[in-house]
């Protein structure tokens, strides 16, 4: 087949993979469901890579997860990606960045997972483009077998498991030649006592729910060994008689009549068509004329043709026809050997009309055996080279004694583990070893050195514990996470505010972040929405915000100040008294009085002393806005309508036409 699509019902995947396996195609498989797209590379019915357009599945995800590279590097290998439109793991090698061996086994684990979540999908679309897909000898295939088993044994219901058994009611089920060689693959899933052990014999399809252990498991079991192909049905096709077949397992042919058709025809005792006499000429040869026309009409014979029927045949004519399942009655004379067939040290000579000199050709059998003998000896060097490197590996370092630890590992070792105890005490930038002014560049070179020394694949060949390993990757992760918060603007700012908070004797999370840190932001942003209210002739609105926002913030300058004058705005509203405005106003100035960075506050004030008549004071308080945020365009926009009111006092009042009335 050249290409096949279809729709992803139950279990329809697991006959997809059997039918390329078995097969040995080679090709693209693309399976669909909805927005997510999965692609894989098949070769020889074996999965090369699988991909997913999930950025939760991407590789570089994972290698950000697991600390192999930071998040600056996978954005400027992004940006190279779009640029080359090569892919992420092809720049990964490049750049040197992960051992070689631990990208293919992240990328292998990555590919079954993938792969593996499509045989759990209820609906979706495949296609299978058959294509020569380019194979590299370094890189190991996943193995189809066991990934349909894996597949039944997590992803298949029991329901559905059920349901295909129960298509095989009245069949038998019994091992094939795989269940020896996936055994230990089959166990790691289905752990012993399992249906493995029990079929020494073929076991009834009907009574596999019935065997010993747990109902739902014995059917994914035997589910599980049908669809992977540990296991095959005795008669397939229900209650139907299996075709029979010949020693060499082909079915015997039906034979045809004189028509061509297909029907019954006598046998002799040997099992051979016997044939039917025909009219022989002079010297006992055979008359064409008459054979074809009694075979070809053999019920409208003459007598003499009768008569001719009923002589007694030559010997060599009754020999029957040996069939499809029988050998022949007797051996044929052996004939002279061709000249392809004849022995490679005796020239053979061309035809004359291929050319006047007589030239040497080998026969394919020739060419076969001698091809055959230079593939066996280049495996018996390669082997005998593998073997040779095994054992000067074997000589420099035995298996029980690990590659002894430079002093300079064994540094960095050390400095890792004290590091790792410490990481909920220090900052970002204690972690990285650097100042809280320190720029972009000194923050992207302290990153680059403590990558450097606490990378984990530095120390893979060293034989270290579990314990020391684990505290390497703590130390990368958490030199990674200081890197991604410094490195962004924005970030950087919220950590230093979350770091100013805790310095001040709030509760901040370690590190400066955390849940806490997250209500400050987002009381933060009510105060900033409730001020925007305000502006906008809306303080009932403003005050609903203002009170979330206060238990987080209760000394917050702006929260205070902008409470105080919507709750002034609401007393005016309903007809309140200027009592309610001078209270306002002393709350206003003891807030004020001890602020210098924040503009909100004079805003507020400003506008409670021209409410009083006092533009004098309002004037100053604008001004003070002005002066901390020189762009705040609601101070400067007061601030002229004051002024213009204090000249309008000083000169009186501008009658009809700019007259000015004394």
């Amino acid at each position: 087949m050249s290409s096949s699509s279809g729709k992803l019902e139950p279990l329809k995947l697991f006959k997809v993979f059997r039918s390329v396996l078995e097969r040995r195609l080679g090709g693209t498989l693309t399976l669909r469901r909805g927005q997510v797209v999965k692609q894989a590379r098949l070769a020889f019915g074996q999965i090369i890579a699988a991909g997913s357009n999930r950025p939760e599945e991407s590789l570089a995800r994972a290698l950000v997860e697991e600390g192999l590279i930071s998040s600056t590097e996978r954005v400027e290998i992004d940006q190279a990606r779009r640029a080359d439109r090569r892919s992420f793991e092809a720049h990964v090698r490049e750049r040197g960045l992960v051992a070689e061996g631990r990208l293919e086994s992240i990328e292998r684990r990555l590919s079954r997972a993938r792969m593996l979540e499509c045989f759990g999908w209820p609906d979706g679309t495949f296609q299978f483009e058959v294509a020569q897909v380019r194979t590299s000898p370094k890189k190991r295939p996943i193995d189809t077998v066991e990934l349909l088993l894996e597949a039944a044994a997590r992803q298949l219901p029991t329901p559905v498991c059920e349901r295909f058994l129960a298509g095989f009611a009245r069949q038998n089920v019994r091992p094939t030649d795989w269940m020896g060689t996936y055994a230990n693959a089959f166990d790691s899933l289905f752990p012993p006592p399992n249906l493995r052990g029990l079929m020494q014999s073929p076991l009834p399809v009907a009574g596999l729910g019935s065997m010993p252990g747990d109902k739902a498991r014995n059917l994914r079991e035997g589910a599980a060994m049908i669809l992977a192909g540990l296991a095959t049905l005795d008669g397939v096709g229900g209650d139907r008689p299996a075709r029979p077949r010949t020693a060499s397992g082909a079915r015997p042919a039906q034979p045809r009549t004189a028509s061509g058709a297909r029907g019954t025809q006598p046998r002799t005792a040997s099992g051979g068509q016997p044939r039917r006499p025909v009219r022989t000429g002079a010297g006992g040869a055979t008359s064409p004329r008459a054979a074809g026309s009694s075979a070809a009409n053999p019920g409208d014979a003459g007598p003499r043709r009768r008569a001719e029927r009923s002589v007694p045949p030559r010997p060599a004519a009754v020999a029957p026809h040996p069939t499809r399942s029988e050998p022949p009655q007797r051996e044929a004379p052996p004939r002279p050997a061709r000249a392809s067939e004849q022995s490679e040290d005796r020239p053979v000579r061309m035809r004359a009309s291929r050319g006047p000199r007589a030239v040497r050709a080998e026969s394919g059998a020739a060419r076969t055996r001698r091809s055959d003998s230079r593939r066996a000896s280049g495996a018996s060097r390669r082997s005998s080279g593998a073997s040779r490197r095994a054992s000067g590996a074997a000589a420099r370092t035995s298996p029980g004694e690990p590659k002894p630890v430079p002093p300079k590992i064994q540094a960095n070792l050390d400095r890792a583990k004290v590091l790792a105890a410490e990481l909920d005490t220090r900052t970002h930038y204690e972690v990285l070893d650097i100042e809280s002014s320190a720029d972009e560049k000194a923050i992207r070179l302290a990153f680059r050195r403590m990558a450097r020394d606490f990378h984990v694949d530095r120390f893979a060949r060293y034989g270290l514990d579990k314990e020391t390993l684990g505290a390497v990757q703590k130390v990368f992760v958490a030199a990674n996470k200081a890197h991604e918060v410094l490195s962004s603007a924005e970030k950087r700012k919220e950590y230093d505010i979350g770091l100013e908070m805790k310095a001040g004797g709030a509760k901040v999370a370690p590190g400066g972040g955390g849940p806490q840190l997250d209500q400050v932001f987002k009381a933060e942003k009510l105060i900033k929405d409730a001020t925007v209210l305000i502006g906008r002739g809306q303080p009932d609105a403003a005050l609903e915000r203002l009170k979330v926002a206060a238990p987080v913030l209760p000394e917050d300058p702006v929260l205070l100040a902008a409470q105080a004058f919507a709750e002034h705005l609401v007393a005016q509203g309903q007809g309140g008294s200027q009592v309610i405005t001078r209270r306002t106003r002393e709350a206003l100035e003891e807030i004020c009085a001890e602020l210098e960075n924040r503009e909100e506050p004079f805003l507020y004030l400003g506008r409670i002393y021209r409410t009083l008549d006092e533009s004098e004071k309002a004037i100053r308080a604008f001004e003070k806005a002005l002066k901390i945020n020189p762009h705040y365009a609601e101070a400067g926009s007061e601030l002229r309508h004051a002024q213009r009111k204090v000249e309008q006092n000083k000169s009186g009042l501008a009658g009809l036409f700019g007259r000015r009335k004394k």
